[in-house]
Protein backbone atom coordinates (compact mmCIF):
# COMPACT_ATOMS: atom_id res chain seq x y z
CA UNK A 1 0.00 0.00 0.00
CA UNK A 2 2.59 2.32 0.95
CA UNK A 3 4.50 1.64 -2.23
CA UNK A 4 0.95 2.43 -4.45
CA UNK A 5 1.50 5.57 -2.94
CA UNK A 6 4.96 6.23 -3.51
CA UNK A 7 5.88 3.60 -6.05
CA UNK A 8 9.38 5.79 -6.07
CA UNK A 9 10.13 4.61 -2.50
CA UNK A 10 13.32 2.10 -2.20
CA UNK A 11 13.09 -0.64 0.18
CA UNK A 12 15.03 1.00 2.68
CA UNK A 13 12.32 4.08 2.38
CA UNK A 14 9.76 1.88 3.08
CA UNK A 15 11.04 0.10 6.06
CA UNK A 16 12.09 3.69 7.42
CA UNK A 17 7.92 4.71 6.87
CA UNK A 18 7.14 1.43 8.66
CA UNK A 19 9.22 1.59 11.81
CA UNK A 20 8.83 5.55 12.72
CA UNK A 21 5.11 5.08 12.93
CA UNK A 22 4.66 1.74 14.50
CA UNK A 23 3.82 1.68 18.07
CA UNK A 24 6.12 1.37 20.56
CA UNK A 25 5.23 -2.01 22.83
CA UNK A 26 7.92 -2.29 25.28
CA UNK A 27 11.58 -1.73 25.80
CA UNK A 28 14.58 -2.72 23.40
CA UNK A 29 15.65 -6.00 23.64
CA UNK A 30 19.73 -6.55 24.68
CA UNK A 31 20.94 -5.18 21.43
CA UNK A 32 19.13 -2.11 21.84
CA UNK A 33 17.74 -2.29 18.47
CA UNK A 34 14.59 -4.82 18.66
CA UNK A 35 12.39 -4.75 21.05
CA UNK A 36 8.54 -5.52 21.44
CA UNK A 37 5.95 -3.19 18.89
CA UNK A 38 3.30 -3.42 16.28
CA UNK A 39 2.91 -1.84 12.94
CA UNK A 40 0.47 0.57 12.29
CA UNK A 41 -0.72 1.06 8.62
CA UNK A 42 -3.11 3.98 9.58
CA UNK A 43 -0.35 6.52 10.61
CA UNK A 44 2.66 4.69 7.89
CA UNK A 45 -0.04 5.62 5.42
CA UNK A 46 -0.97 8.92 6.42
CA UNK A 47 -0.34 11.70 3.71
CA UNK A 48 -0.01 15.65 4.50
CA UNK A 49 1.08 17.99 2.04
CA UNK A 50 1.77 21.52 2.53
CA UNK A 51 -0.32 23.92 0.10
CA UNK A 52 0.08 27.45 1.10
CA UNK A 53 2.79 28.94 2.04
CA UNK A 54 4.70 28.20 -1.12
CA UNK A 55 7.62 29.70 -2.63
CA UNK A 56 5.72 32.12 -4.54
CA UNK A 57 3.87 33.20 -0.84
CA UNK A 58 4.82 36.99 0.36
CA UNK A 59 3.72 37.16 4.36
CA UNK A 60 3.75 40.54 6.47
CA UNK A 61 4.50 41.06 9.23
CA UNK A 62 1.30 41.88 12.16
CA UNK A 63 -1.24 40.21 9.11
CA UNK A 64 -2.69 36.85 8.94
CA UNK A 65 -2.03 34.05 6.62
CA UNK A 66 -3.80 30.65 6.57
CA UNK A 67 -1.36 28.08 6.26
CA UNK A 68 -3.07 25.26 4.33
CA UNK A 69 -2.59 21.48 4.05
CA UNK A 70 -4.26 18.45 2.39
CA UNK A 71 -3.91 15.42 4.63
CA UNK A 72 -5.83 11.60 4.27
CA UNK A 73 -6.23 11.25 8.13
CA UNK A 74 -8.00 13.53 10.31
CA UNK A 75 -5.20 14.72 12.84
CA UNK A 76 -3.92 17.67 15.07
CA UNK A 77 -0.60 18.84 14.29
CA UNK A 78 2.42 21.04 15.35
CA UNK A 79 3.49 23.60 13.11
CA UNK A 80 7.30 24.62 13.38
CA UNK A 81 9.06 27.91 11.89
CA UNK A 82 12.48 28.06 10.68
CA UNK A 83 14.10 31.54 8.92
CA UNK A 84 17.40 29.66 8.15
CA UNK A 85 16.12 27.40 5.49
CA UNK A 86 15.33 24.47 7.49
CA UNK A 87 18.64 24.54 9.54
CA UNK A 88 16.45 24.86 12.54
CA UNK A 89 13.17 25.70 13.87
CA UNK A 90 12.89 27.96 16.82
CA UNK A 91 9.00 28.78 16.34
CA UNK A 92 6.12 27.19 17.24
CA UNK A 93 3.02 28.62 15.67
CA UNK A 94 0.93 25.85 16.80
CA UNK A 95 0.46 22.85 18.74
CA UNK A 96 -3.24 22.39 17.23
CA UNK A 97 -3.68 22.99 13.91
CA UNK A 98 -6.30 20.54 12.40
CA UNK A 99 -8.94 20.50 9.39
CA UNK A 100 -6.35 21.06 7.18
CA UNK A 101 -5.72 24.83 7.90
CA UNK A 102 -4.83 27.10 10.70
CA UNK A 103 -5.23 31.18 10.71
CA UNK A 104 -1.87 32.44 11.74
CA UNK A 105 -1.00 36.00 12.77
CA UNK A 106 2.50 36.75 11.41
CA UNK A 107 4.96 38.06 14.34
CA UNK A 108 8.17 36.60 13.87
CA UNK A 109 11.16 38.18 12.06
CA UNK A 110 11.47 39.03 8.51
CA UNK A 111 13.42 36.65 6.62
CA UNK A 112 13.76 35.26 2.68
CA UNK A 113 14.72 31.89 4.24
CA UNK A 114 11.37 30.81 5.77
CA UNK A 115 10.66 26.78 5.91
CA UNK A 116 7.45 25.64 7.94
CA UNK A 117 7.46 21.79 9.24
CA UNK A 118 4.27 19.61 10.13
CA UNK A 119 4.39 17.08 13.12
CA UNK A 120 1.91 14.87 13.90
CA UNK A 121 1.07 14.70 17.13
CA UNK A 122 0.39 11.35 17.57
CA UNK A 123 4.22 9.97 17.53
CA UNK A 124 5.55 13.21 16.51
CA UNK A 125 6.19 12.18 12.90
CA UNK A 126 7.13 15.10 10.73
CA UNK A 127 5.01 14.58 7.64
CA UNK A 128 5.71 18.10 5.71
CA UNK A 129 7.75 20.66 5.01
CA UNK A 130 7.29 23.73 2.86
CA UNK A 131 9.15 25.46 0.68
CA UNK A 132 11.29 28.30 0.52
CA UNK A 133 9.49 31.53 1.31
CA UNK A 134 9.52 35.57 2.54
CA UNK A 135 8.26 37.01 5.50
CA UNK A 136 8.48 40.69 4.57
CA UNK A 137 9.97 43.68 6.38
CA UNK A 138 7.29 46.30 7.42
CA UNK A 139 8.36 49.03 5.05
CA UNK A 140 11.36 48.07 2.62
CA UNK A 141 12.92 51.04 0.34
CA UNK A 142 14.96 51.31 -2.32
CA UNK A 143 18.74 52.11 -1.33
CA UNK A 144 20.18 52.40 -5.05
CA UNK A 145 19.17 51.80 -8.39
CA UNK A 146 20.86 52.06 -11.42
CA UNK A 147 20.46 50.75 -15.51
CA UNK A 148 22.81 51.02 -18.31
CA UNK A 149 22.81 48.47 -21.68
CA UNK A 150 24.12 45.17 -21.74
CA UNK A 151 25.12 43.80 -25.19
CA UNK A 152 21.90 45.63 -25.96
CA UNK A 153 19.70 44.50 -23.33
CA UNK A 154 18.63 47.15 -20.46
CA UNK A 155 19.88 45.53 -17.54
CA UNK A 156 19.02 47.01 -14.03
CA UNK A 157 20.51 46.70 -10.57
CA UNK A 158 19.11 47.61 -7.54
CA UNK A 159 19.93 47.47 -3.40
CA UNK A 160 16.90 47.07 -0.81
CA UNK A 161 17.24 48.47 2.88
CA UNK A 162 14.88 47.06 5.41
CA UNK A 163 13.76 44.06 3.61
CA UNK A 164 13.67 41.30 2.22
CA UNK A 165 11.45 42.04 0.01
CA UNK A 166 9.54 41.78 -3.24
CA UNK A 167 10.72 43.96 -6.49
CA UNK A 168 8.19 45.38 -8.89
CA UNK A 169 9.79 46.45 -12.29
CA UNK A 170 8.32 49.54 -14.68
CA UNK A 171 9.16 50.61 -17.42
CA UNK A 172 7.40 52.87 -20.37
CA UNK A 173 8.33 53.24 -23.96
CA UNK A 174 8.11 55.28 -27.31
CA UNK A 175 5.49 52.32 -28.24
CA UNK A 176 3.09 53.13 -24.89
CA UNK A 177 3.48 57.30 -25.20
CA UNK A 178 5.79 56.59 -21.83
CA UNK A 179 3.03 55.19 -19.59
CA UNK A 180 4.52 53.33 -17.05
CA UNK A 181 3.74 49.30 -17.00
CA UNK A 182 4.70 47.10 -14.65
CA UNK A 183 6.84 44.03 -16.48
CA UNK A 184 7.69 41.89 -14.08
CA UNK A 185 7.93 41.36 -10.17
CA UNK A 186 10.96 39.26 -8.38
CA UNK A 187 10.14 37.26 -5.91
CA UNK A 188 13.48 36.23 -4.80
CA UNK A 189 15.10 38.73 -2.43
CA UNK A 190 18.67 37.24 -3.42
CA UNK A 191 18.13 38.52 -6.89
CA UNK A 192 19.23 42.30 -7.43
CA UNK A 193 19.52 42.28 -11.02
CA UNK A 194 16.79 41.94 -14.05
CA UNK A 195 17.85 42.11 -17.72
CA UNK A 196 15.45 43.21 -19.90
CA UNK A 197 15.01 40.18 -23.21
CA UNK A 198 11.98 41.51 -24.17
CA UNK A 199 13.51 43.77 -26.46
CA UNK A 200 15.70 41.69 -27.70
CA UNK A 201 14.41 41.57 -31.08
CA UNK A 202 14.84 44.39 -32.33
CA UNK A 203 17.06 47.02 -31.42
CA UNK A 204 15.97 50.32 -29.57
CA UNK A 205 18.84 52.80 -31.09
CA UNK A 206 18.77 56.21 -29.33
CA UNK A 207 14.65 55.79 -28.48
CA UNK A 208 14.66 56.08 -24.92
CA UNK A 209 13.59 53.08 -22.23
CA UNK A 210 12.42 54.31 -18.74
CA UNK A 211 12.81 52.00 -15.98
CA UNK A 212 11.93 52.43 -12.22
CA UNK A 213 11.16 49.82 -9.39
CA UNK A 214 9.70 49.60 -5.93
CA UNK A 215 9.75 47.37 -2.88
CA UNK A 216 6.51 45.72 -2.06
CA UNK A 217 6.39 44.51 1.78
CA UNK A 218 3.97 45.39 4.25
CA UNK A 219 3.91 48.48 2.83
CA UNK A 220 5.08 49.42 -0.64
CA UNK A 221 8.18 51.87 -1.14
CA UNK A 222 8.22 55.11 -3.13
CA UNK A 223 9.18 54.34 -6.53
CA UNK A 224 12.88 54.65 -7.30
CA UNK A 225 14.56 57.30 -9.30
CA UNK A 226 13.75 56.83 -12.59
CA UNK A 227 16.39 55.40 -15.35
CA UNK A 228 16.35 55.98 -18.86
CA UNK A 229 18.62 53.23 -21.10
CA UNK A 230 19.28 53.45 -25.43
CA UNK A 231 20.77 50.36 -27.02
CA UNK A 232 24.12 52.17 -27.53
CA UNK A 233 24.77 52.44 -24.17
CA UNK A 234 23.67 56.10 -23.05
CA UNK A 235 21.85 55.76 -19.65
CA UNK A 236 20.61 58.87 -17.22
CA UNK A 237 19.28 58.27 -14.09
CA UNK A 238 16.80 61.00 -13.05
CA UNK A 239 16.48 62.64 -9.46
CA UNK A 240 14.85 60.43 -6.80
CA UNK A 241 11.65 61.47 -5.12
CA UNK A 242 10.91 62.34 -1.95
CA UNK A 243 9.11 59.76 0.84
CA UNK A 244 5.80 62.19 -0.51
CA UNK A 245 6.61 61.30 -4.10
CA UNK A 246 7.61 65.07 -5.09
CA UNK A 247 10.83 66.18 -7.10
CA UNK A 248 13.11 68.77 -5.49
CA UNK A 249 12.31 70.65 -8.95
CA UNK A 250 15.97 73.09 -10.25
CA UNK A 251 15.04 76.46 -11.09
CA UNK A 252 17.85 77.22 -13.52
CA UNK A 253 19.19 75.14 -16.79
CA UNK A 254 22.64 73.88 -15.02
CA UNK A 255 24.96 71.54 -16.80
CA UNK A 256 27.93 70.65 -14.42
CA UNK A 257 31.67 69.31 -15.00
CA UNK A 258 31.38 65.61 -15.95
CA UNK A 259 32.87 63.42 -12.82
CA UNK A 260 35.67 62.13 -12.62
CA UNK A 261 37.55 64.10 -14.93
CA UNK A 262 39.83 63.19 -16.63
CA UNK A 263 38.12 59.24 -17.08
CA UNK A 264 38.82 55.80 -18.17
CA UNK A 265 36.35 54.28 -19.36
CA UNK A 266 33.38 55.56 -17.66
CA UNK A 267 32.13 59.22 -16.72
CA UNK A 268 29.18 60.94 -15.25
CA UNK A 269 27.13 64.19 -16.53
CA UNK A 270 25.26 65.87 -14.49
CA UNK A 271 22.17 68.92 -15.29
CA UNK A 272 19.43 70.37 -14.44
CA UNK A 273 16.30 70.83 -16.27
CA UNK A 274 13.59 73.51 -15.10
CA UNK A 275 11.26 72.99 -17.56
CA UNK A 276 9.79 70.32 -19.67
CA UNK A 277 11.04 70.38 -23.62
CA UNK A 278 13.04 68.43 -26.37
CA UNK A 279 16.96 68.07 -24.87
CA UNK A 280 19.95 66.47 -26.55
CA UNK A 281 22.84 65.34 -24.77
CA UNK A 282 26.04 65.23 -27.82
CA UNK A 283 29.58 64.14 -26.97
CA UNK A 284 31.74 65.63 -29.98
CA UNK A 285 35.45 65.25 -30.83
CA UNK A 286 37.61 68.42 -31.43
CA UNK A 287 37.15 68.61 -34.85
CA UNK A 288 32.94 69.01 -34.17
CA UNK A 289 32.34 65.85 -35.20
CA UNK A 290 29.22 63.92 -33.44
CA UNK A 291 31.15 60.80 -31.40
CA UNK A 292 27.85 59.74 -29.34
CA UNK A 293 24.43 60.91 -28.65
CA UNK A 294 23.37 60.61 -25.34
CA UNK A 295 20.05 62.23 -24.98
CA UNK A 296 17.71 62.89 -27.70
CA UNK A 297 13.84 62.99 -26.57
CA UNK A 298 11.55 64.90 -24.67
CA UNK A 299 12.19 65.04 -20.52
CA UNK A 300 10.41 66.46 -17.72
CA UNK A 301 11.81 68.63 -15.36
CA UNK A 302 14.27 66.81 -12.89
CA UNK A 303 17.80 66.92 -12.34
CA UNK A 304 19.45 63.95 -14.29
CA UNK A 305 23.02 61.82 -14.75
CA UNK A 306 23.98 60.51 -17.33
CA UNK A 307 27.00 57.53 -17.78
CA UNK A 308 28.65 57.47 -20.44
CA UNK A 309 30.85 54.58 -21.38
CA UNK A 310 33.98 56.07 -23.79
CA UNK A 311 32.14 54.84 -26.93
CA UNK A 312 30.52 55.90 -29.82
CA UNK A 313 27.23 55.53 -31.97
CA UNK A 314 28.76 52.33 -33.30
CA UNK A 315 29.18 50.83 -30.21
CA UNK A 316 33.13 51.06 -30.41
CA UNK A 317 35.66 52.58 -28.05
CA UNK A 318 37.00 56.07 -28.77
CA UNK A 319 40.87 57.24 -28.00
CA UNK A 320 42.14 59.08 -25.69
CA UNK A 321 41.91 63.14 -26.17
CA UNK A 322 40.03 65.51 -24.98
CA UNK A 323 35.74 65.89 -25.76
CA UNK A 324 32.91 68.31 -25.91
CA UNK A 325 30.08 67.57 -24.41
CA UNK A 326 26.62 69.69 -25.15
CA UNK A 327 23.37 69.90 -24.06
CA UNK A 328 20.39 72.06 -25.32
CA UNK A 329 16.68 71.91 -24.57
CA UNK A 330 14.85 74.48 -26.31
CA UNK A 331 16.72 77.55 -27.08
CA UNK A 332 19.55 77.33 -24.65
CA UNK A 333 22.62 75.19 -25.27
CA UNK A 334 25.57 74.75 -22.61
CA UNK A 335 28.93 73.13 -23.70
CA UNK A 336 31.82 71.83 -21.30
CA UNK A 337 35.16 69.95 -22.37
CA UNK A 338 36.31 66.30 -20.53
CA UNK A 339 38.92 64.11 -21.09
CA UNK A 340 39.32 60.47 -21.39
CA UNK A 341 43.31 59.48 -20.57
CA UNK A 342 43.55 55.88 -21.67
Amino acid sequence: MILSLHPEFTYQQVKTRLTSTADDMGTAGFDYEFGYGRLNAYRALAEVSIVSPTSSTLLLQGFNHTITWTSNVNRTYTILLSTDDGGSYPYQITSAASNNSYSWNVNTPPSSNCKIKIIDNTNNQVYAISQTFIIAGVSPTIGFFSAWSDYGNPKLYWEVSNGPAWIEIWRASPETGYTWYQIATITDPSVTTYKDYSLASHKFGDQTMLYKVRARGQNYSPYSAEAGVNYYGGTWLKSKPKEDGSIDLPKDFNLNQNYPNPFNPTTSIHFDLPEDGFTTLKIYNINGQEVKSLIAQRLSPGRYDVQWNGKDNSDVGVSSGVYIYRLQSGKTTLSKKMTLAK
